[in-house]
């Protein structure tokens, strides 16, 4: 006969609730259309964009893609005109995203506007 102690069978139990509320808090989303890392992103009109990083081809990214939350879903938007990682992206008051510096097409003195209104 296998005996569990009291307490070995509490950790379980709690784990397992744990286990079950962060998954339904936090639901998986959609995977990326490309894979990348050192990418950036930044939040407007309710969606998030995402831009640059490295592992296009094993090469630096000019993909731009669009995540919306409500639908879960990834859109391909284009191509952004220069091809760089490691790059920092904020919203601007004006609600168009800015991207600004990086390593690649132009050596980090770059500002690109990737979303205008």
């Amino acid at each position: 006969m296998i005996r569990v102690r009291p307490t070995a069978l509490l950790f379980l139990v709690v784990t397992a609730l744990v286990s079950s509320a962060v998954q339904a808090a936090h639901p998986a989303t959609a995977p990326l259309p490309t894979g990348r890392w050192y990418a950036s992103a930044a939040r407007a009109d309710g969606k998030v964009f995402l831009f640059g990083g490295f592992g296009c081809s094993a090469n630096a990214c000019t993909t731009f893609d669009a995540y919306d939350p409500q639908s879960n879903t990834w859109t391909t938007l284009g191509l952004t005109f220069n091809a760089r990682l490691s790059l920092v992206a904020t919203t601007g008051p004006d609600g168009r995203v800015y991207a600004f510096g990086g390593q690649g097409d132009g050596n980090g003195n770059l500002l690109e506007v990737i979303r205008g209104r």
